[in-house]
């Protein structure tokens, strides 16, 4: 019976260890989520603004093209 009370206590244990992994690896799993969701808005971000300044730079030019094509 002293036995079996042992291996009940290790197996007790041993499933307290795994249950721990288990939870480490689900919130690992969480920040990396967060941390990419965090990166992919930052790329959006920097996207939208480089697309935005060539815009306003191709607007810029056209125009500086024009006025100088009316002075000739």
């Amino acid at each position: 019976m002293e036995t079996f009370k042992s291996f009940s206590v290790q197996c007790r244990y041993r499933c307290e260890i795994m249950k721990r992994g288990a939870q480490a690896a689900i919130e690992y799993l969480f920040m990396l989520a967060a941390v990419l969701v965090l990166v992919l808005y930052a790329a959006r971000v920097v996207l939208n603004g480089t697309r935005d300044m060539t815009n306003e730079i191709n607007n810029y030019v056209k125009s500086m093209r024009e006025k100088i094509l009316e002075g000739l």
